[in-house]
């Protein structure tokens, strides 16, 4: 109990410091899963990384390694849903990059490269859960 109530003090602290003040939007709180339920962390651990492995910046771009593509129409979906956080260009499919090969970063996962407005991260966490929900393509 002890742990939750200091969380859940926690919550206050950021909603009253940082939310009011503008430091934080209403939606990065959707970052944070408080609980005291072993289960319910697992579940929120393994379904992050269903698909979804890791990301990395790229010349100018975000790249996101998945074990499996999504499929043409949900990638297209992906564009309509969340082009609020792509200034220019669209979510589309890459190869490895140079950089990746030569860091010998994941070169045999699958990726999705995006230009990314660098600020959304709340929305970015749903473009995970999307493609972790996303049927292989």
């Amino acid at each position: 109990m002890f742990r939750r109530n200091l969380w859940l003090s926690w919550v206050q602290f950021v909603e009253r410091e940082l939310r009011a003040r503008g430091y934080i939007s209403p939606e990065d709180m959707k970052l944070v899963k408080i609980t005291d339920d072993a289960s319910v962390a697992l579940d929120e651990i393994t379904g992050f990384y269903r698909n979804y492995h890791s990301l990395r910046f790229v010349e100018g771009n975000l790249v996101l390694r998945m074990q499996r593509l999504p499929d043409d129409p949900t990638i297209a979906a992906l564009n309509a849903e969340f082009a609020d956080i792509i200034p220019s260009g669209a979510i589309e499919p890459a190869s490895t990059s140079k950089a990746e090969i030569a860091d010998d970063d994941v070169p045999d996962l699958a990726r999705l490269r995006m230009r990314f407005d660098r600020r959304s991260y709340s929305r970015l966490r749903e473009l995970i859960d999307r493609l972790n929900e996303a049927e292989p393509g």
